[in-house]
């Protein structure tokens, strides 16, 4: 799944990153999946409703009429592929075309998982959504008073959904159980609220949840209970993925992902410096993962068991131009006039929680800037949430 982040104009002198890196995609690219049989279908969604296709050669733009944002793709065959984003955009690949279905809903959707055809699970924005082969059914009652970010499971009768479940004086961290006939909320940790932006597993007994509160934890779950394998971290978990038990990694910003041999985690850093949102791959030999870099553009990367490297992307075209809006999560970039003699600048901002309204608390923290007389550490942000003018 997605680590969302905020764009904030801020109101002194900086210089700009230069974009056109190779391998940079103006867009935001969120996530990525494929399948590697009978031969390497891999795909991409990005912010602006593009869809990138790639067939063990080169990346490609696929034709959509799609202009609404994306944040997820989950392939179960390269002719059974499914895309969601804002607005409750649903839409199908059958191997020839992509083609809209009606979701049954206008909230926003955030990720896809399934394990057959005729089972398939979407989230998103207070709302639960299955397929079960026939007709589309949503769930928008209790327990889902949660921003589901990501899904995963090992059948109909065993799924779990992560993301952001805070109460009122409820501050543990918890995921959704789905049993074959209802959800349940089951605790995974305690303290902190914290959201859940990743979960994957190898098995029903060995599952990992990641994410971020006051420093990235990884979390373990064996089927029965849960327990913290890492808290605290420096690098904040944004995704899992894995081949099996003894081979796991978690990507998370600053270039770095953490790598679980079966024994225990090393911190790896890739030489790229992307704040990490996705990773899938067909084997250790061969992952793909996106990110944003620190020009705000998105990359694709590449590990063949030795490097990583950046990926060729396209040139997009969009159908229309999207909007996006600091309430859902989306990535943004304001600007307002500057002094005569000034240039407006601008600087980016990771922001937790990645959703809320205007009685909500957002932790900023900043991540991209070139200013040469102050520090990251010393930005600081005003906020026009209705771009009313009224700061």
């Amino acid at each position: 799944m997605k680590r969302y982040m905020l764009t904030f104009t801020v109101f002194f002198m900086i210089m700009c990153f230069p974009c056109g890196i190779f391998g940079s995609y103006s867009a935001r690219i969120w996530a990525i999946h494929g399948v590697s049989s009978p031969s390497l279908n891999v795909f991409t969604v990005t912010d602006d409703g593009v869809i990138l296709h790639y067939n063990g050669t080169s990346w490609i733009q696929m034709p959509s009429t799609n202009a609404n944002r994306l944040e997820d793709v989950f392939a179960i065959s390269a002719t059974d592929v499914y895309a969601v984003g804002s607005k409750g955009t649903l839409l199908h690949y059958d191997g020839t075309s992509w083609s809209k279905i009606n979701s049954g809903t206008t909230k926003n959707l955030y990720c896809v998982w399934a394990d057959s055809s005729n089972n398939v699970f979407i989230g998103g924005d207070h709302v639960l959504l299955h397929y079960d082969g026939t007709s589309w059914s949503v769930n928008t009652t209790d327990p889902t008073d949660l921003s589901v970010f990501d899904i995963w499971g090992t059948g109909p009768n065993n799924v779990y959904a992560v993301g952001q479940y805070c109460g009122f004086n409820d501050w543990d961290k918890k995921v959704l159980h789905y049993n074959g006939s209802a959800w349940s909320i089951e605790k995974i940790a305690s303290g902190s609220c914290g959201y859940v932006y990743g979960m994957w597993g190898s098995s029903a007994t060995d599952i990992y949840a990641v994410g971020y509160d006051t420093g990235g934890f990884i979390i373990h779950g064996n089927g029965s209970s849960w327990t913290t394998d890492k808290s605290g971290l420096g690098y904040a978990p944004a995704a899992v993925w894995g081949t099996a038990a003894s081979d796991v990694y978690v990507f998370a910003d600053y270039g770095y992902y953490y790598h679980y041999n079966g024994t225990s985690w090393s911190a790896i850093d890739t030489g790229i410096n992307l704040t990490y949102t996705a990773a899938w791959g067909s084997s250790s030999s061969n992952i793909y993962a996106v990110g944003i870099n620190t020009s705000l553009s998105s990359e694709i990367v590449h590990y063949d068991g030795q490097k990583w490297s950046k990926m060729s992307t396209p040139t997009p075209t969009t159908t229309t131009s999207s909007s996006t809006t600091t309430t859902t999560a989306a990535s943004t970039t304001t600007t307002t006039s500057a002094p005569a003699g000034n240039t407006a600048p601008t600087a980016a901002f990771s922001v937790n929680p990645t959703v809320g309204d205007t009685s909500t608390s957002f932790i900023l923290e900043p991540f991209a800037s070139s200013d040469a007389e102050d520090p990251i550490a010393a930005l600081t942000v005003r906020i026009d949430w209705e771009t009313d003018g009224t700061w």
